[in-house]
This record gives C-alpha cells, structure tokens and sequence, in this order.
C-alpha cells in the first residue's frame, strides 16, 4: 500500500514563504541602514546606472554633502551583489519533498502467525516458487514476523511488489531493508534485490548472521517505473530472512518562482517604504 504526504507540498511552500518574508525584512532594514548612512535617496538608489553620474548632490540635514560619483558607484555595486546573492541562494536551495512508497515488516501477516509456502502478502505477490513466514520456526526471537526467501517446495521465491513505483528524472530514491543468515548452518545463502532497471544487488550471507540493515540510495537519471523485488537462491528450502523493507523517494521542488517573486515584491515593497518616509519628512 502506497502512503503519500499528501500536504508536504503545502506545508513547505508555507514554510519557504515565512522564510522568505523574515529574510526579505532584515535585508531591508540593513538597506535603510545604509540609506541612513551615506543619505541614499529614492533618486540615487534607484537611478539607472548610466545616469548616476548625472545626480546632482544632495545636502543633508547636517549640512554635509552626499558622497563622491565614486563612492556612490561603489555602494550601490554593493547592494547589487547582495540582492544578486540574496536571487541566487532562492534558486539554489531547492526543497525536497519526501515521498513513502512502500513499509513493510511482516508482522501483520496470516494475522500475524508464521507459516509455510505463503502467497498472500499485503504489499508483494509471489511471482516465482515459494516463500515461508518465520519457517518451521522463529529463528531470530524479537523480530516479529519475518520471511524465508527459499520457502518449501525446494523452489527458492520471488517477491514483487504489487504495485510498480514511477520515477522521475532526478528523484533520489531510498532503499532500506534488513537481512540475516538462514540460522540454520547450511552457509551461504544470497538473495537478489532489484526495482526495475535502477537497482540490482546480489546479498551474500552467512548462516549465523542476525539482521542486519542495508540502505542503497541513488538518483534517477531519466523517467521511469519499476517494482521492487527479492529473489531467493537456490532450491534447498533453507534461505535468507527478510524483514522490515523500506523505499522512499524525494523530489526535488524547485523554488525559482517563489524566488524570482520574492525578490520583485522586495524591490517593490522597499521603494514604497523609501517613497512614504520621503514624504512623511517632508509633510
């Protein structure tokens, strides 16, 4: 059964906006307190660049003059690079939205007693021979419910997931699953673990190994779909134990718009507020 965080996309465009807002607001009081140190106005701020040495000076209310076309020059070439880095930093740090696509343990299954050659799994089919629920027994106490890849048919199984999970080009896919050893001193056993043409591993254990968690993380190169899978080896009813499986994807949100009208609103808002003190002062 697929789970979705259904208002993860919300909830980070809410977040990424009251990030925004708070970042917007303290890069505007240090622009005011710039303005109030060197006597910026509307008219110096904001001219086009090939017009600022065309300004006349300004006399503030101290009686010093406003700075030099130089100096001028070279604040305003700072405020340019910190709204340029302020744009960039917006588009750059993307959010990414979790998604589960499968959980599984086991524990519920055949309400939640072992049993042999079982077929009738929540989340996976037995798409080739035969698995058991905990064996002829609970091999590895405290573990609830788990599965031996080899049945007993002297048929190794093949679980597949139910459902076939789809991918997009640049999701990072996470993959976490446990296994041990067979507990019953036949050796080395393997399973094959695969999702489709993005991941194939073969897992070699030995006899005596207790569970143990294996995470595979990647990146999908192009779009695509694929189940996910654990195919025993070997045909001698004695295989390795699975449990508590675990595939996750994250896609990447990129917040170019939020950013891009962010920083318009922030040029827009901070020019009204610099517009209304004039005014206000001069009233």
């Amino acid at each position: 059964m697929i789970s979705l965080n259904i208002y993860v996309y919300d909830i980070l465009i809410v977040q990424s906006v009251i990030f925004i807002d708070a970042c917007f607001g303290f890069i505007d009081a240090c622009f005011g307190f710039i303005d109030a140190c060197f006597g910026f106005s509307d008219r110096t701020l904001f001219a086009p660049p090939h017009k600022i040495v065309l300004l006349p000076k300004k006399t503030l209310s101290s009686g010093r003059n406003t700075m030099s076309t130089v100096n001028l020059l070279a604040e305003i070439s700072i405020i340019t690079v910190l709204r340029t880095v302020i744009a960039l930093s917006l588009v750059v740090n993307a959010q990414a939205a979790t998604i589960t696509l499968l959980e599984e343990n086991f524990n519920t299954e055949n309400n939640g007693s072992g049993v042999l050659n079982y077929g009738s799994f929540t989340n996976f089919d037995a798409t080739y021979g035969t698995v058991d629920i905990n064996g002829y027994s609970d091999f590895l106490p405290g573990n609830g419910l788990y599965v031996d890849a080899e049945g007993s048919t002297s048929n190794a199984g093949k679980l597949s997931s139910k459902s076939t999970f789809v991918f997009g080009s640049g999701d990072l896919v996470n993959l976490l699953f446990k296994l041990a050893g067979d507990q019953r001193n036949n050796g080395n056993n393997s399973v094959i673990v695969s999702l489709g043409s993005l991941f194939n591993e073969s897992f070699i254990l030995p006899s005596t190994q207790g569970f143990t968690t294996f995470t595979r993380s990647f990146t999908v190169a192009s779009d695509t779909s694929a189940k996910l899978a654990f195919e025993g080896v070997g045909g001698d009813n004695i295989g390795l134990l699975i449990d508590d499986v675990s595939l996750t994807k994250s896609v990447p949100q990129p917040p170019s718009l939020i950013g891009i009208l962010g920083l318009g609103g922030f040029g827009v808002t901070s020019l009204r507020k610099r517009k209304q003190e004039k005014v206000a002062v001069k009233v």
